[in-house]
């Protein structure tokens, strides 16, 4: 008997969870919103560096003045009834704070699966998750179709090393059921001290299997930026090579958190000195970060004037244009690797970067990025609900969407937005799933494997990537065509087949001679490519050479 999804009945139930939530238990948050607006004196706005804040705001429309005023009153006596009957008849004591982070929570259900209550712990790990490491299993988490999501693991966690991936969906923490739970009420949970276990199961849908684990928590260090000009461990040896034989710079962005722009420009500094010719730009399970250093990021690879993203809400002040306010630091062609992973602000810079054609997208066949693009504002509140031991309100927010972003080609009235779609490679790589699945737990598809032993995993990657040149070459010599491994998609080309495992480029492109000169350093250097690839066969052998490592061939069955 096939095992069935949680996929087949949980959005059904969801839907009715949230909304008879929302009906019963809104009418309580106004009754706790008006009786604590008269008895607790107001505090100041506190502000938090991880994502725009506002002053919170409610606002009337025009003649509605004396029914949203009536209606809230008439909300607060019913609610008040109600918490007296639940006080003197419910057959277990319910602290009332329980009940208050409860109503406010079923709110924001009848909304967007971003869209939360923040109370005193939650704002607290909100600015904790700047500080650059926390304890924990280390995922990013998400809500989709009511279950709680894998948007990507932290490179080198407890969870990344036991081969959690995108798209996993949790089903079950400990002996309860994720049902209906949120995206902060599950990382409290994930979250605690050094050394604790946590047992989860996972539904992964493309396998249709329920996989428990027993998850250690470890300190969980997030390092943003790696590059193949710093002594990073974690950069695989054909990125190191790249740099040494072939002058390609390759940068491995983990998250947007503060200051990476400014990380990021000295990076490529490092990388001018070293007299890098063209850059691979990792982009690989990011699951995004702070739109600000999202900005400053596409602005280091774009022309002045250029639009990176724009927003679009109910009011004025949430539409948006944003564009590129400095002049281009690098214009060396490039490639940004996407995956399923890839989420929000780097979906903002693969988006600019694909229509601006500033560099080509490579991803897995089969996978567009996350398809994230909503963008919340976290809005400090006057009133608190919480109090400390010496008998202080705690501060508390509210997480809220307010805007869709749009890729610079889908700006205007008729543009889409790519939520839940996601943002297409234009270069797509053919991955065994096995073998990918094998390499991922290993954490060497995400540009940041663990230190191996020399002689395993990691040179053997190497070896198959030098087998494929190799095979490259015998084929040629021998006038021969291997199976396509990697195809183009029409923004990229309209026709070509990129030939991977001993790739040429399609019948369409000539590669220049002598044909001892086919590294990319040589096309870039011929070719004279400043800004990108502006050709067919640059573009396609670029991605041809680069691909080479990233292919995953049976090296086992070779060796």
């Amino acid at each position: 008997m096939n095992p069935v999804s949680p996929l087949h009945h949980s959005p059904r139930r969801a839907w009715w969870r949230s909304s008879l939530v929302f009906v019963v238990i809104s009418l309580m948050t106004a009754c706790t919103f008006m009786a604590a607006k008269d008895e607790q004196p107001k505090s100041e706005d506190t502000a938090t560096s991880s994502t725009e804040t506002a002053k919170p705001e409610v606002k009337k429309a025009p003649g509605d003045k004396a029914k949203f005023g009536d209606e809230y009153y008439r909300f607060s006596e019913l609610m008040a009834e109600i918490f007296l009957q639940i006080e003197n008849r419910y057959v277990d004591e319910v602290p009332p704070e329980k009940l208050f982070n409860a109503a406010l929570s079923g709110i924001f259900m009848a909304l967007d699966p971003h869209s939360s209550y923040m109370n005193a712990d939650n704002f607290k790990d909100l600015e904790k998750s700047t500080e650059g490491s926390f304890s924990g299993i280390g995922i990013h988490l998400d809500v989709r179709d009511g279950i709680l999501t894998v948007v990507s693991p932290i490179p080198g966690s407890p969870s990344a090393k036991l081969g959690v991936q995108a798209w996993d969906r949790i089903i079950q923490i400990e002996d309860h059921s994720t049902e209906g739970m949120s995206s902060s009420q599950a990382v409290k949970e994930l979250t605690g001290p050094v050394g604790t276990k946590v047992k989860l199961v996972f539904w992964r849908e493309k396998t249709r299997e329920r996989i428990p684990l027993t998850i250690i928590r470890d300190k969980v260090k997030i390092q943003s930026v790696y590059s193949n000009v710093d002594d990073a461990p974690y950069v695989t040896p054909f990125f190191k090579d790249l740099l040494t034989k072939e002058k390609v710079g390759y940068i491995r962005l983990t998250k947007f958190s503060e200051n990476v722009g400014d990380e990021i420009s000295a990076v490529l500094d490092k990388m001018k000195a070293q007299g890098v010719q063209a850059l691979v730009l990792d982009g690989r399970f990011n699951s995004g970060g702070l739109l600000e250093e999202g900005l400053k990021v596409s602005e280091l690879f774009l022309n002045k004037g250029d639009v990176i993203v724009g927003t679009k809400g109910r009011t004025k002040e949430n539409e948006t244009v944003y564009r590129s306010k400095h002049d281009m630091k690098v214009k060396w062609p490039m490639i940004m690797l996407i995956n399923e992973g890839s989420a929000s602000a780097t979906e903002i810079l693969a988006g600019a970067l694909k229509d601006h054609k500033r560099a080509v997208l490579v991803g897995p066949e089969g996978q567009n990025t996350f398809g994230k693009a909503l963008v919340q504002s976290v809005m400090p509140l006057n009133v608190h609900l919480e109090k400390d031991k010496n008998g202080n309100y705690l501060p508390n927010a509210i997480r809220l969407t307010t805007a869709r972003y749009y890729t610079p080609n889908n700006i205007g009235e008729k543009g889409q937005s790519i939520q839940g779609i996601g943002i297409s490679p234009n270069i797509t790589v053919k991955v065994p799933a096995a073998q990918y699945t094998e390499l991922l737990a290993k954490g060497m598809l995400l540009g940041d494997p663990p230190l191996l032993e020399p002689g395993k995993d990691n040179d053997k990657l190497l070896a198959a990537a030098k087998a494929a040149e190799k095979k490259d070459k015998d084929s040629k010599d021998k006038d021969e065509e291997p199976d396509a491994a990697v195809e183009a998609d029409e923004t990229a080309s309209t026709s070509e087949t990129i030939r991977l495992n001993g790739g040429t480029p399609g019948a369409n492109v000539q590669p220049d001679k002598p044909a001892e000169n086919t590294g990319m350093a040589f096309y870039l250097k011929k070719k004279k490519v400043e800004k990108r690839p502006t050709s067919k066969d640059v573009q396609l052998q670029y991605g041809l050479d680069i691909l080479r490592a990233l292919q995953v061939v049976d090296s086992d069955k070779k060796s």
